[in-house]
């Protein structure tokens, strides 16, 4: 999606190779002739309106993914998404979907507290998702959807089962950073919208004090907002989007918010506003753009700013 284009990598690779490309809507929005042999639909929630202009033409954008499929190829589909789901009755490719709730002959899901593979009569049993290194019933269904894609690439079993066991969280994917005084700290700036920052708030059990706000998207915070009475202590936010995030906290009943200028005083201020006990998440549910260059800036700016302070704190302790 940003840096290094794909058709480079694709003109460089041996014809044996596979190519896991994660595609945005806007390149998905145009395509012609592109054709994945396997193609992954995770998810489709509000994001990027004010580009596609509608929910209809966001949906459409990425479902666009298996326009050019063929009857050999592979659609693994997120049964439990409601949009996804219907793009399962005109998908060209051998439908080979995922859900939590398990799937009846073909894909990947949960049965009796185990990550199973079906493929008509076969039945692998891969892992309990107890031992999932990754938090949250989002990254349950990522892990699924990963153990589908990669059966149907031809990977065994057995060392599915072992990928599953040995994965972890990457950067600004509910990354956990440190833990001062009793208060953890994650970072999740990948969260650009408000969907994947009410999937955090599931994912990190407890009370917390949430950091949010950026570049909103054309986005409806009301959703994500209803979640904060009985997810968080406070709430800190900053950029673009604080007004419109802070009236939907009004709206919810939730007045625990204050705004902050910056990264660095939203991390101050949100370890004085916490409890020990508690979580200072970083989840902004808005794109990164109105302060910096890219999601990634913004949570290493983040991370930086948590150990700076953890260092000072931990240096104030040595010096009585």
């Amino acid at each position: 999606n940003i840096g290094t284009p794909l058709c480079k990598v694709a003109a460089e690779a041996s014809s044996e190779a596979f190519i896991v490309a994660e595609l945005s809507s806007f390149q998905l929005d145009d395509i012609v002739s592109f054709r994945p042999i396997i193609a992954v639909i995770l998810n489709i929630t509000p994001d990027h309106l004010d580009y596609h202009g509608s929910m209809e033409n966001y949906k459409n954008a990425k479902l666009n993914i298996l326009r050019n499929q063929k009857e050999k190829d592979y659609s693994v589909l997120n049964l439990d998404d409601p949009l996804v789901a219907s793009a399962a009755a005109w998908a060209k490719g051998i439908l080979f979907p995922f859900a939590l709730s398990g799937v009846e002959s073909k894909g990947c899901g949960v049965e009796k507290d185990t990550i199973v593979i079906r493929n008509g009569s076969e039945v692998f049993e891969l892992c309990s998702p107890a031992e999932l290194k990754i938090c949250g019933l989002h990254n349950l269904e990522n892990a699924l959807a990963a153990a589908a894609a990669t059966y149907a690439a031809g990977v065994p079993p057995e060392k599915i089962a072992a990928g599953l066991r040995q994965f972890s969280a990457v950067a600004h994917r509910l990354e956990f950073i440190a833990t001062i005084k009793g208060v953890k700290f994650y970072n999740d700036s990948k969260a650009t919208n408000p969907v994947s920052a009410e999937k955090a708030l599931q994912a990190i059990k407890g009370r917390k004090v949430l950091i949010a706000g950026g570049k909103e998207k054309g986005s409806d915070f009301k959703g994500l907002a209803k979640k904060f009475p009985s997810e968080l202590s406070n709430l800190v936010l900053l950029g673009e989007a604080a007004d419109k995030i802070a009236a939907a906290a009004e709206a919810a009943g939730f007045s625990s918010w204050e705004k902050v200028e910056s990264i660095p005083m939203a991390v101050e201020r949100a370890f004085q506003l916490a409890r020990p006990g508690e979580t200072v998440l970083l989840s902004p549910a808005c794109a990164s753009w109105d302060m910096f260059n890219s999601y990634e800036e913004r949570g290493d700016l983040f991370k930086k700013c948590v150990n700076e302070l953890k260092e000072r704190l931990e240096n104030e302790k040595g010096s009585f």
